[in-house]
């Protein structure tokens, strides 16, 4: 089997065409099972590896992952066993499992780098950036945010450009750099619709809601997720539909549509707790408590925040403990029971004024 044939597949897939995209790995897979070609039989396995992350389905990922990652260790595939890490980083950072994410990213990296195929490279930097962004290594993760897009801006596919400029511009957004932020998601837009690619433009648009809703324009931002959540709702992108979701309410919350939120919200964390993503289930576990909060739940709104508490401890999130924190103790001083108010105000505060 040829690179093409591979080509068609990937490119099936990042279109958003999980169904086509199978066919196409599936068949890959299978003509070469018993063949010399272990390298295209072992990039199948990664497409559909891929696709069932995609789909949520992680622990079905993982097996399908670990087995073109023995493949391609049998046989010194390099590039094939980046690959592999690369998906496998992707979904032990979705699960919370930040420790192996970082491990098999700097491990897929180095593969990467070995076999030399750039558009690998930048899948694995990637990767690296993901973890590097959750654990607040903002300089490691600007220097690879932009190695990523001059990678991909090599290699010409345009998936991977967007991609890439897309996570600049998240990092722009985080340091407040957001004109920069949106010239560059303008032109990934641009490039999204040129080519038709609904899964980037899909990317692209959560980051465009977000501006959106950091320059208070909640309305606008509410109905750029709509349109990011059609779209990865046809595609079958569970995880990217939960976020979505969520995104809707914290935007509908700022407003105070408070029902609205609550659909949206309640949405996700059931989204979430399906897949088992731990951050994402502590994120939408605080906006369905302070729904009820807003609605005088105050039981239901300390139960739903203590979940999200642990959830968030466990993954040592500090500002999301400290919104926690604040939260339970408004729920406290609100019922008028006023034991432990005072201690978690002065957890919240401690946590803000290191951050």
């Amino acid at each position: 089997m040829s690179e093409d044939q591979l080509s068609r597949a990937n490119k099936a897939f990042e279109r958003g065409n999980l169904s086509e995209s199978e066919r196409l790995y599936t068949r890959l897979r299978d003509s070469t099972e018993d063949q010399a070609d272990q390298f295209t039989h072992a990039q199948g396995l990664i497409g559909l590896g891929s696709i069932a992350s995609a789909r949520g389905d992680y622990f079905n990922a993982l097996e399908i992952l670990n087995l073109a990652l023995g493949i391609a260790r049998n046989t010194s595939d390099h590039r094939s066993q980046a690959n592999a890490l690369t998906g496998i980083s992707e979904i032990h950072f979705a699960r919370g499992e930040y420790e192996h994410a970082v491990r098999n990213a700097t491990h897929a990296q180095q593969l990467a780098e070995t076999s030399g195929h750039k558009a690998t490279i930048a899948s694995a930097v990637s990767a690296r950036l993901v973890a590097a962004t959750e654990v607040g290594e903002t300089e490691v993760a600007r220097e690879l945010a932009d190695r990523a897009l001059q990678l991909r801006t090599e290699v010409g596919e345009t998936t991977g450009v967007i991609s890439a400029m897309a996570n600049v511009a998240g990092l722009d957004i985080t340091i407040g750099n957001v004109a920069v932020a949106m010239e560059l998601l303008n032109r990934a837009l641009g490039l999204s619709l040129e080519e038709n690619l609904q899964w980037s433009k899909a990317n692209v648009l959560t980051l465009v809601a977000a501006v959106h809703h950091l320059q208070g324009d909640y309305g606008q931002s509410i109905e750029v997720n709509l349109e990011a959540l059609s779209l990865f709702e046809a595609i079958g992108d569970k995880r990217s539909i939960a976020n979505a979701l969520n995104n809707v309410a914290v935007s509908r919350l700022a407003i105070d549509e408070v029902d609205e939120a609550w659909d949206a919200a309640s949405r996700a964390q059931a989204l979430y707790e399906e897949l088992g993503t731990p951050r994402g289930c502590a994120t939408a576990l605080h906006n369905t408590a302070d729904i009820q909060f807003r609605r005088g739940n105050l039981s239901e709104a300390e139960k739903l925040i203590t979940r999200a508490i642990t959830l968030n401890e466990k993954l040592d999130r500090k500002e999301d403990q400290a919104s926690d924190f604040a939260l339970i103790a408004a729920c406290r001083q609100q019922s008028g029971k006023h034991e432990g108010e005072l201690e978690f105000l002065v957890r919240s505060k401690k946590i803000f004024d290191t951050l």
